[in-house]
This record gives C-alpha cells, structure tokens and sequence, in this order.
C-alpha cells in the first residue's frame, strides 16, 4: 500500500468543496466506476458536514488520507471531534436496528446513507482521533488511450506497441474517434497530425469542448518536422509532438512522460487554496462556492477596496470553454480587470476602457467570450452591470422577499460603441445578493433556467440562519462526477 494524498483540514464549510475536489480527481486517476464516485461524494458530504456542525467554535480539524491499495484505494477520514457509539457498531444488523428505532440521532453521522452504499465502512477510535474508512475498487487498472492514424499499416503497429500498457481504442476514422471521445473518459489521445478529412489541429480544437476530457495528454505524429508546423500544432493546446517514424521504447517513454505529467498537475490542482470567504468591511462580506476557487476553470472572482473612498467592487467572470484555454484566458483577464479597477472609482469608465481593449485585442484575444457580472457598493448603494450572466437574486433577510434582477447588456468585445452604464438597487438591511454562473443549473437541470432552479433551492432554506450560503452550496451540489468547471456561487451577505 502506498499513499496518494495526505493532507489536513480545519473543520470549516470550504472544506467540503476541496475534498470534494481531491477525492474527484484521484478517484477517476484510480480507474473507480462513476457511480463508486458519486457515492463517495454523496457519503463524504453528509459525514463533513455532520463533523463540522459537531465541531463549531471547537477549532476541530481533519486529515484526509488516500491509499492506493491492490485493486483499488482506500479513503481515510481522521477527525478528533466526539466519537459516535453508533457510526462505530460493526454488524450490519446492529447497525440496522440503530437506523429503525426510530430516534432521530444527528451523532449517527448519516448513518443510513452510509450503511446503504458503503456496508463495509469501518469507524474506530485510535488514540484520541476518530477514524472513517471506506475501500473502493477499480473498474479497470489500465490507462485508455485512443489512437487516430489513417495509414492501416502504421495504425496496427502503434496499437500493438501500445496495447502491452495500456487498454487501446484504436480509429482510422476521424469522425468514428470524435464519436467515442464524445461519450467516454479517456487518459491519452495519439493523432496524425494529417488526416484523410480534417487536421489534426482541427481535431483537437473540437475535442476541447468536451469537458470530461479537460485532462486528455495529447501527441501529435507526423513525418513534418518543421519548426513552424510543430509551433502551429503546439498552439492549440497539446502535451507533446512525435516525427516519425516511431520506435517503440521512444512511444512508450513518451506516452508515459504525458500521463506523468498530466497526474502531477491534477495533484498541483487539488492542493489550490479553498479559502472562499472575504469580509469586505464591518457589514459586507461575500462567499465564494465552486470552480471560481480552482485555479485551472475559466470562473473568477475579484473584489476591490479602494482605501480613499471605501467603495468596494466586486467581478464574477465566467470564460466560456473549459479546461487550460479557458483557465489561461481566466488568468489574463483577471490581472487586466485589476488593473484597471486599480486606478479608478469610475464604474461606467472602467466597464467601457475594458469593453475597448477586448475590441482592440489588447488584454485578451477578440474571439474569446466572457460573461461579467460586475458590481460597485457605496454607502449603502449598489451599481451593478450585468453582461450576458443569469439574473441574480436579492432576499431581504427580514421579510423574507426575494427579488430577480435581469437586466443584462451585450457581451464585452463585440461593439466599439455601445456604452456600457450601470443599473442602481435599492436595497433593504440586512440582505443576501445571490450570483452564479449557468453551468450551476446545468450540471443538475438543463431544463430549468438558472433562476428556476434557485428559487427551487431557497423553498427549502432559512435565510435566517448563519449557514445559509453553505446550506445552498450544498442544495445545488449535482452528482460528482457531473460537476464541470464553469460552475460557481458567490453569495453577498450584508449584516
């Protein structure tokens, strides 16, 4: 056995999102069955959440721990808050007269949940410190790689130099390729870069919207070996470039540098920060929920305080694409906003000087689009922008009245003229300011727009209580292995 992950948490709500996260990519990297991992998400949030209300005010901390077993990994939860005598029965039917005896105990730790997708759970008490222990086993041990060539003979020798590692879905067909990549998880893709009917460059562009391949390593082949061919393929986004002809030992090596490679950044990923609260002043604080937090999505926020006259702005961005692209765009656009909002107080200038420089291709490229939710708070007045978000949502924390705003304005980039100006709120104290990008909704409900599907969540919820925001997070929680990276909730709490 050896471990994968090792990490310690304080027992706070960002917790979960992490682990969460964490637990996602190892899982997938360990070949676990998709249903295994939404399982697994499901349990983990329920015994977290449980852990951190047992917890609160008590500076409780928990580690997380993975192992790669035979056959498998083993996920390890080791908390020092109260141990639970029935989370700790080992036999199944001791544990089932716990569930039906019809007292509601909140210390069984979501005992039923657990007992039903997880019987062989193991919970004890080592030392001071409890332990929660689950084992989970691979559908499969070997990597998927498919392989794109349309010369037969050279596609049947790479498939059998490949086929010794790794499990190999070999195509002489482009589209025939598009069509599986579409609807299954793969580890590496091998393309020529010349194919009977499109490019490989084309090709690749096209699979980057799907986002269950968002860390496929890729290799481009060819008999070109021109510097300005390789730095054309290189510019869309791929892991390596081979000449050919190719040697075995030569293609092995490389395809396992790329998965190599491609495992340390997801591992990279993974240890990002999970802090999602930012307290603005004494009355205005904001939380943060989901991809805005990861460093490789092409959501963002951007809060602002200028010290002189203590007016606050606050950006949600959502880059459309996924992935790297998306997440370098991200990261541009996110030091461009900063500058600018730097040097000046200026709300409709500096949403007009930004809409300029996408027109004149100054901080980002002209063909990539953006939706921004923008706000400037002063003296208990708020400006907003809204271009091209889903309408956001004020609750009055006394009355209980919810209100939709859903005025947007065009998109960033597209007109050199139009001049962006802002809507004002009047707003009642103390008050909620709901926000969130489309893929929020999308990853549960594709049918329902976005404020449908919120104002179906805040039925169920108290505005009233002070895990609110974090309540909702975890309403809007789809299956794990269903989350995609344009999926983030900023909650603004005015006391």
């Amino acid at each position: 056995m050896s471990t994968l992950f090792y990490r310690r948490f304080n027992l706070v709500w960002p917790a979960i999102h992490s682990v969460r996260e964490i637990i996602h990519h190892y899982l997938k990297q360990m070949k676990i069955s998709n249903d295994d991992i939404d399982n697994t998400g499901l349990v983990l949030t329920e015994y977290l959440s449980n852990l951190i209300r047992h917890s609160e005010g008590e500076d409780g901390v928990m580690t997380l721990v993975i192992d790669n077993i035979n056959g498998g990994v083993s996920l390890t939860i080791i908390d020092n808050t109260q141990f639970f005598e029935e989370l700790a029965k080992s036999d199944k039917t001791q544990r089932e007269e716990v569930i039906n005896d019809g007292v509601l105990r909140e210390g069984g730790m979501g005992l039923a949940l657990i007992n039903h997708y997880f019987p062989s759970y193991h919970y004890f008490k080592k030392g001071e410190q409890n332990h929660f222990c689950l084992t989970l086993y691979s559908s499969s041990d070997r990597t998927k790689v498919v392989l794109i060539e349309d010369e037969l003979a050279t596609l049947k020798l790479i498939e059998n130099y490949l086929s010794e590692a790794y499990d190999v879905y070999a195509f002489d067909c482009e589209y025939k390729a598009q069509s599986f990549l579409s609807k299954h998880e793969v580890d590496l893709l091998l393309i020529d870069l010349n194919l009977n009917q499109m490019i490989a460059t084309k090709f690749i562009e096209q699979i980057n919207r799907y986002q269950h391949l968002s860390n496929i390593g890729i290799i481009v082949m060819s008999i070109d070996s021109a510097i300005e061919t390789i730095k054309e393929t290189v510019s869309v986004g791929i892991d390596d470039y081979v000449v050919k002809p190719l040697k075995k030992e030569s293609i092995l090596l490389i395809c396992e540098r790329v998965l190599r490679r491609k495992q340390d950044a997801g591992r990279r990923t993974c240890n990002s920060s999970d802090n999602d609260s930012i307290q603005l002043d004494e009355s205005y604080s904001i939380n943060t929920f989901g991809s805005a937090l990861n460093t490789r999505s092409g959501d963002f926020v951007l809060s602002y305080t200028h010290k002189d006259s203590n007016d606050h702005f606050l950006f949600m961005v959502d880059v459309m694409g996924h992935g790297e692209a998306a997440a370098s765009t991200a990261n541009e656009l996110k030091g461009f906003i900063f500058g600018l909002v730097k040097n000046t107080t200026d709300f409709s200038k500096l949403i007009n000087d930004l809409n300029d420089a996408v027109v004149n291709g100054i901080c980002i490229n002209k063909d990539k689009i953006f939706t921004l939710l923008a706000f400037k708070l002063s003296h208990n007045k708020i400006e907003y922008i809204n271009i091209g978000q889903p309408s956001f949502i004020l609750i009055d924390k006394y009355s209980g009245e919810i209100k939709l705003f859903d005025n947007t304005q065009p998109i960033i980039g597209l007109n050199s003229s139009y001049s962006y100006q802002p809507d004002r709120i009047e707003l009642p104290s103390p008050f909620y300011l709901l926000c969130f990008t489309d893929g929020l909704h999308e990853n549960m409900d594709k049918f329902a727009t976005a404020d449908e599907f919120i104002l179906d969540k805040l039925q169920r919820l108290d505005v009233q209580s002070i895990e609110f925001p974090t309540q909702l997070w975890q309403k809007c929680l789809p299956e794990l292995t269903k989350e995609i990276d344009d999926s983030t909730l900023l909650v603004l709490n005015k006391a």
